[in-house]
């Protein structure tokens, strides 16, 4: 009798566990890729939440904008001189 209990117990037990997740890939902006004209705050609302291994592509036409990533300090002085990378190809 303690078994099929048990068993039963564990079934419950792992169907209750979230599923692995998956990453997943995004293109920031969708469509329009990094373009001024792209509500951020929307974009981020419509994907979120995201995850741990999901990433972000940022698609952007080739000499006319760059990706830098910076760290906090940078970020709030708006300085990319100690960048942590930059892109400039069109697509990071």
């Amino acid at each position: 009798m303690l078994l099929p209990v048990m068993a039963v117990l564990a079934a419950v037990v792992l169907a209750s566990l979230p599923s692995a997740a998956v990453a997943t890939n995004y293109t920031v902006g969708d469509e329009k890729g990094w373009n001024p004209k792209v509500d951020y705050t929307s974009w981020v609302k419509k994907h979120r939440p995201f995850y741990t291994g999901d990433w972000l592509l940022f698609e952007y036409q080739n000499g006319r904008s760059d990706v830098v990533q910076v760290d906090e300090v940078g970020y709030d002085n708006c300085d990319k001189e100690s960048a942590i990378s930059s892109h400039s190809k069109g697509a990071s």
